[in-house]
C-alpha cells in the first residue's frame, strides 16, 4: 500500500477513535449524561407517605395566624413522621393568606449527593393518593435558561427517592390541589454564587401566583439538649433571614437557605414568622440522636 494512502488510513482510524472516546465520554462520564428532555414524564409512586391522620385534623395555626402581608416563601421539615404536623402548619398557612398560587417551586437538599456541585431538575408527575402533582414545563424551559450553564442537571433518578422532595407532596396537593411544581435540588457543593443566583433568578421569574419553598431539617445526630441550642441560634437566623452568618447555621441545606434568602433580600422581605419547631425527641426517637425541625413563612 502507498504510504500516502497508509498516513490516511491512520488519520481516518484515529478520528474515528476520538470522536468515539468522546461519545463515550458524554455518554458514561459526563455529568450531563442522564438528562431529560423537556417534555418527557416520570411517574413515581409515593403512596406510603399519605398521612391521613394528620392531613384530616385542623392546622394548629388554622385560627392563629394573621394575614398581615403578602406570604412568598415557606419553610418545613421533610422528617417524616415526626415533621408532619409543622408541614401541615406551613401549608395550611400559605394556602389560607395566598388562595391564589398555582406555581410552587420546592428546594431541598440532594440528600444522596448525585451531583454535588450542580442545582438538579427533571420534567416529573408525582403520585400519591391524594392524585397527581404535574411539574410546569413553561417554568422549567425558563429555568433552563438561567445563568447556570454546565450547573444544571436535568436528571429524574435522584427523585425517586429524594424524601425532601416527597414529604412536601400530600400538603401541596391537599392545599394547593391545582398547582404545578417545579422542584430542584441543590448539592452541597453547589457554589454559593450559584446558590444566589438561584434566589435572584426565581425573585425576578416565578409569577404573581408563585410560591417558594424551602425543604430543610434542622440539627443533626446531636442529643437532645445540644439539639435544642443549636436549633435556637439556627431559628434565629432563619427567622431574621441574616446571612451574614450562615456557619452558624445547623441544618441539611445551607446553600438552599441562601437561595431563599437571596430571593427574600430581592423581594425586600427581611423577616421571616416562626409556626412552630419540634424535635424527634418530643415523639419518642432516641434522645441521643435527634433531628430538629421548624416551621416558618415570609
Amino acid at each position: 500500500m502507498p504510504k500516502n494512502k497508509v498516513r490516511e488510513t491512520a488519520f481516518a482510524w484515529l478520528v474515528y477513535l476520538a470522536g468515539l472516546g468522546l461519545c463515550l465520554f458524554v455518554l458514561f462520564i459526563s455529568p450531563r449524561r442522564q438528562v431529560v428532555q423537556l417534555g418527557e414524564l416520570i411517574e413515581l409512586a409515593n403512596q406510603e407517605l399519605f398521612l391521613p391522620e394528620i392531613l384530616e385534623k385542623p392546622s394548629s395555626q388554622e385560627q392563629l395566624f394573621q394575614c398581615e402581608e403578602l406570604l412568598v416563601a415557606g419553610l418545613g421539615p421533610h422528617h417524616l413522621p415526626f415533621g408532619a404536623e409543622l408541614l401541615q402548619d406551613v401549608y395550611q398557612t400559605l394556602a389560607t393568606c395566598r388562595p391564589d398560587v398555582n406555581l410552587i417551586v420546592l428546594l431541598s437538599p440532594d440528600h444522596f449527593q448525585t451531583y454535588p456541585q450542580h442545582l438538579i431538575t427533571a420534567d416529573l408527575r408525582f403520585k400519591t393518593s391524594l392524585g397527581v402533582v404535574q411539574t410546569d414545563m413553561d417554568f422549567l424551559a425558563k429555568l433552563a435558561g438561567g445563568p447556570w450553564q454546565s450547573r444544571l442537571v436535568f436528571d429524574p433518578k435522584p427523585f425517586y427517592e429524594e424524601h425532601g422532595i416527597q414529604a412536601h407532596l400530600p400538603f401541596i396537593q391537599k392545599y394547593y390541589p391545582q398547582a404545578q411544581l417545579v422542584p430542584i435540588l441543590v448539592g452541597e457543593r453547589v457554589s454559593k454564587q450559584t446558590a444566589i443566583e438561584l434566589g435572584r433568578f426565581l425573585a425576578d421569574s416565578l409569577p404573581a401566583q408563585g410560591l417558594l419553598v424551602l425543604s430543610l431539617d434542622l440539627s443533626h445526630y446531636q442529643d437532645v439538649a445540644t439539639a435544642r441550642s443549636e436549633d435556637d441560634k439556627t431559628i434565629i437566623i432563619l427567622e431574621r433571614v441574616d446571612s451574614s452568618d450562615l456557619s452558624q447555621l445547623k441544618a441539611d441545606s445551607p446553600l438552599g437557605v441562601l437561595a431563599l434568602f437571596s430571593y427574600l433580600d430581592a423581594l425586600g422581605v427581611d423577616s421571616g414568622q416562626v409556626l412552630g419547631r419540634a424535635n424527634s425527641a418530643d415523639f419518642g426517637a432516641d434522645s441521643r440522636s435527634t433531628t430538629g425541625y421548624a416551621g416558618l413563612v415570609y
